[in-house]
């Protein structure tokens, strides 16, 4: 049947759903959840005909053993639940000086959160304009000329500060932009990295993802940036928000 031959071909690429119970199969085999190893499970996959790599394998068991760090199930933010967060946050020496890790394995399990929600509340509180809802004045054509004619008196796209740029901007009119919309259009124009043209992602880029992911510690601790310059150069030309 169709079906048996799909289970039959090469994985290539990320997991996704039609593989779940090959792995599950393949865990078992190599003496299960509890006892396998990452070798263990890799061999099996290979066995049943699944190419994966051992970063692959090792990401999917690290979600299947731990779930509520590493899976996607989550809980809904509410108002409480944000003030209770925020607190204990406030309480590890705030934002800046918090260790996220230790902080989900003290409150993780009680209130359902995952790191990954953890993570990017922490990220939010480290910018008060975030907590302000999406920017009301977009940076419209002639605002980008205002800007690149502030960045230029301030002494060019490697000495202008994100905060001087912004200043400068507003002046005695307001514009209504905020910091962070400066940050993110600074940023573009200093790196290709971040406005090029997106290539188009085939197994080996998608590979190769997983495997900088990997090395460099697991998505938890992987930046974009890291992750393309881990990547070598099947990376070199994918973009910020591609990764």
């Amino acid at each position: 049947s169709d079906k048996a031959e799909e289970a039959q071909a090469p994985m290539k690429g990320r997991f996704n759903r039609s593989w779940h119970a090959v792995f599950t199969r393949a865990v078992t085999a190599a003496g299960g959840i509890g006892t396998c190893s990452l070798q263990g499970v890799h061999a099996a996959l290979q066995e049943l005909g699944v190419a994966a790599t051992e970063s692959q394998v090792r990401e999917r068991l690290k979600v299947i053993r731990d779930p509520a760090q590493f899976g996607t199930t989550r809980v809904r933010w509410t108002k409480d639940l944000k003030a209770q967060f925020d607190k204990a946050v406030e309480a590890t020496g705030g934002p800046e000086d918090v260790n996220i890790k230790e902080l989900w394995k003290a409150i993780g399990e009680k209130t359902g959160l995952t790191y990954f929600q953890m993570a990017h509340r922490v990220r939010t509180l480290k910018k008060p304009d975030l907590l302000q809802g999406r920017p009301t004045q977009p940076l419209t054509a002639p605002l980008k000329e205002r800007v690149a004619a502030k960045i230029k008196l301030l002494g060019g796209l490697e000495a202008a500060k994100p905060e001087v740029i912004l200043k400068a901007v507003d002046g005695d009119n307001p514009t209504g932009l905020k910091l962070t919309q400066i940050e993110m259009h600074l940023a573009r124009l200093r790196k290709p990295f971040y406005s090029g043209p997106w290539p188009k992602l085939n197994s080996e880029m998608l590979e190769a993802i997983d495997d900088a992911i990997a090395s460099l510690g697991g998505p938890e601790v992987a930046t974009a940036a890291a992750v393309r310059a881990a990547g070598g150069e099947v990376l070199q030309e994918v973009r910020y928000y591609q990764l």
